[in-house]
């Protein structure tokens, strides 16, 4: 494994390299490997009532809106017919992952698929908040028709593992292309006012409103894949928003993907699979913070909604782009999966946070004990957020650096590459990936491929402004973990340019 200090690089170094190698790869074109690809969609909708995460409150679902689903690619290349490198990549319309369902879908999946490389396998979210919930423990219900968290991922995974099995051995001979769009789908959704305080959804008609306070990154990436007849088989396609339109309702419903989803079919066929990637947005949202006024009226009048338009903006994306894509598929590519797992530093709890938070817990627990429903009051989960800290604090004076231990994908496939973490990663780590990678076209993915550490990641910026996402009980990596989690994912990537097919 890595430690922090093999991954120490400097800008200098790093720039160097990236001029060098990108002289090197349009210089000196390299003999691919042949493409091979399946893809597909399992509905995984409840059949049950289910909690939904992603509030403070109990939620169960009362009806389903849309369906949930997990889209599926597999892809690998061969040379003389043996396998050279691979993945299977999955898409769930879940808020985010958790160790209890990765231990148990990893699991399943060795089993059913004992010649693939587990290490090879990326699983990604959504971060729908109307879908289910995956943590033991998290809401409260005496209602004994519910699915627990445990059944839902028993369910998920007799659905979903079956269709990896089959993807994986049934790939066909294919061709893919990749190309770069632009949509406004997400916004920044910390409000700064005088002062530097910062507040998440916060009012931009106050008095003492100065800016929002990052950049967004409204980059469409586009990955397209075709049988060997030219037959449209799949389309990746990752946008810097999570999926949060209606994200307090007590419904099932996969949010503004969707939407997207009856449009490609619309346009494309019902046969044609997407695959949606959530890019760095942990500081990013769908809602607007001003101009509210101005679009529900726009909307009212085009007789559309948040959804729909989103999805049109994407499609458009996908539309303008299509054709150009079309010139330049490749049935042969240079394929290289890395998987690397890097320790990075935990945040600490200073004392006079966990004095806070243990008075907070009290507050909590007593107002839970005196609802007349524990779950539905929220006063059940925020009291384990304070208890989250006070574990945190005691746990950290066992150890003199208390690390995490953090998995990050690169997966190239000739000029692109996507790269994966964890977090609720802040856009500004993102967009220096993106800024800073020797790939053509590089896709961040965020919330995959969950070990044990998940949460926001936010930057100094943000943790200095304060407001949820930047507060003790909202992340497990402070700034110093994401400076690794960048450079280590611009090694990587350097590393997939350097290394050549014999």
């Amino acid at each position: 494994m890595r430690t922090i200090n093999q991954i120490n690089f400097t800008c200098a170094c790093l720039g160097a390299v990236a001029l060098w190698l990108s002289s090197l790869v349009v210089a000196s074109p390299v003999q691919g490997s042949e493409l091979w690809t399946a893809c597909a969609k399992v509905d995984i909708t409840p059949e049950r009532p289910i909690f939904l995460q992603g509030q403070t409150c109990t939620r169960i679902h009362t009806k389903v809106d849309s369906p949930l689903l997990a889209t599926l690619l597999a892809i690998e290349t061969r040379e003389n017919g043996e396998y050279k490198d691979g993945a299977i990549f999955i898409s769930f319309d879940f808020c985010f992952l958790t160790e209890e369902f990765m231990t148990r879908f990893r699991q399943a999946i060795a089993e059913a698929i004992p010649e693939f490389e587990c290490d090879k396998l990326i699983v990604s979210v959504t971060h729908s908040h109307t879908s289910y919930c995956l943590l033991n423990d998290e809401y409260l219900t005496d209602r004994t028709d519910v699915m627990s968290p445990a059944e839902s991922i028993e369910f998920i995974t007799s659905k979903v593992v079956p269709a990896a099995a089959d993807c994986w051995r049934n790939k066909q001979q294919s061709q893919f292309s990749f190309a770069l769009g632009d949509a406004v789908v997400a916004r920044c959704r910390r409000a700064v006012y005088e002062g530097g305080r910062a507040l998440m959804y916060g009012e931009t008609n106050a008095h003492d409103f100065r800016s929002l306070e990052a950049m967004e990154d409204h980059d469409v990436g586009l990955i397209y894949f075709w049988d060997n007849n030219n037959r449209l088989l799949a389309i990746v396609i990752n946008v810097a928003c999570p999926a949060q339109t209606v994200e307090s309702l007590a419904t099932v419903n996969a949010d503004y993907w969707h939407e997207v989803r009856l449009l490609i079919e619309e346009r494309y066929g019902s046969d044609v699979v997407l695959l949606p990637v959530c890019g760095a947005a942990g500081d990013m949202s769908p809602h607007l913070l001003y101009n509210k006024a101005a679009e529900s009226r726009m909307r009212s009048l085009r007789g559309s909604s948040e959804m729909r338009d989103i999805a049109m903006r994407i499609v458009r994306a996908v539309d303008e782009n299509i054709k150009p894509a079309e010139k330049d598929r490749q049935a042969s590519v240079i394929l290289i999966h890395k998987c690397h797992k890097i320790d990075v530093p935990q945040a600490i709890i200073e004392k006079d946070v966990y004095d806070q938070a243990v008075a907070s817990a009290e507050h909590f627990r007593a107002e839970m004990e005196n609802a007349d429903d524990r779950g539905a009051s929220g006063s059940y989960v925020l009291y384990r957020w304070q208890k989250a800290i006070i574990d945190r604090y005691n746990a950290q004076q066992e150890t003199e650096h208390p690390c995490f231990r953090v998995p990050i994908h690169v997966l190239r496939i000739s000029g692109l590459v996507i790269c994966t973490n964890p977090f609720e990663l802040y856009c500004d780590y993102g967009i220096e990936i993106k800024a800073r990678s020797l790939a053509t076209q590089t896709l961040i993915s965020q919330l995959t491929d969950l070990d044990n550490v998940g949460g926001y990641l936010p930057t100094s910026r943000s943790i200095a402004s304060g407001s949820y996402g930047s507060t003790p009980a909202s992340f497990k990596v402070g700034p110093d973990g994401g400076r690794l989690l960048v450079e280590e994912t611009l090694r990587m990537i350097e590393e997939v340019f350097r290394e050549r097919e014999e």
